[in-house]
């Protein structure tokens, strides 16, 4: 196994050497919303991302919670990726100074 390997893709010409049959959720994995990063980190080649939630207790409904309600861990290849997919769907999202969207 090469160290790339280990860590993840390097590159997306890395990733498109590799074929996958199928993509797996036997767990269904549920989405949740994230309305903050609390945590954003990395060590010895991982990235480490947090986010958490807006929560409203019954008791106090003006003072929110911050509850969180993910956490992810990832090679810096793979966040790589999700860099350039957030930048790519953010461009398209936001219309440029100046222009109606």
């Amino acid at each position: 196994m090469t160290p790339s390997r280990r860590r993840g893709f390097s590159s997306n010409h890395e990733r498109s050497r590799c074929r996958f049959t199928r993509v797996l959720d036997p767990l269904q994995v549920i989405a949740v919303s994230a309305d903050l990063i609390v945590e954003a980190r990395e060590a010895s080649g991982i990235v480490a991302l947090g986010f958490a939630t807006f929560y409203a207790t019954g008791n106090s409904p003006a003072v929110p919670e911050l509850r969180v309600c993910s956490r992810l861990r990832m090679s810096i290849g793979a966040a790589t990726d999700l860099r350039t997919m957030l930048d790519s769907i953010l461009k398209g999202a936001m219309a440029p100074k100046g222009e109606a969207h």
